[in-house]
């Protein structure tokens, strides 16, 4: 097993992407199947060795879907939050109250309950690690749908 990065002593705050990294490659890589993590955060770094960019991947390449419920009374840090949802195929919930919260969680096991994989054969077969852009629409445009931004292909033969 790979050592994560530790947090740094002395530091204030929360080191949210080395605690996103470690839960992503020492907890769920081994888990089968597709994971969901559920972050309570303001979504603020403060001193982690990994960068924001070294959590989305980790999470992408352990098929984990983020969801952060926002909790800061001056918003937090929408633009991170945001950005690893979106990389994800999660979603970001502004919570500032008892209200949202409930509201949040229902939304999200309604999203749990009503999620979907879909499979296709991609055209470049090159088994080379590296990242690959997916893009769905919907051929009715009264129908949305949730999804990561890209995969990362496999490594070897």
């Amino acid at each position: 097993m790979v050592q994560g990065p530790l947090p740094q002593t002395g530091s204030l705050g929360t080191n949210f992407y080395d605690a996103v990294y470690l839960a992503a490659h020492d907890k769920l890589a081994d888990e089968a199947g597709r994971k969901t993590m559920v972050i309570l955060t303001d979504a603020e770094d403060n001193g982690s060795k990994m960068k924001l960019q070294d959590a989305i991947e980790t999470t992408q390449r352990t098929d984990t879907v983020v969801y952060i419920l926002l909790v800061a009374a001056d918003g937090g840090d929408q633009m991170v939050a945001k950005k690893m949802t979106d990389e994800t195929g999660g979603r970001t919930f502004m919570v500032r109250n008892d209200r949202d919260l409930e509201q949040s969680f229902d939304q999200i096991l309604d999203d749990l309950r009503t999620l979907y994989t879909i499979g296709y054969t991609p055209t470049n077969k090159a088994r080379d690690g590296s990242y690959r852009k997916i893009k769905l629409e919907m051929k009715n445009k009264e129908y949305s749908a949730t999804t990561r931004r890209g995969y990362y292909a496999p490594r070897g033969n």
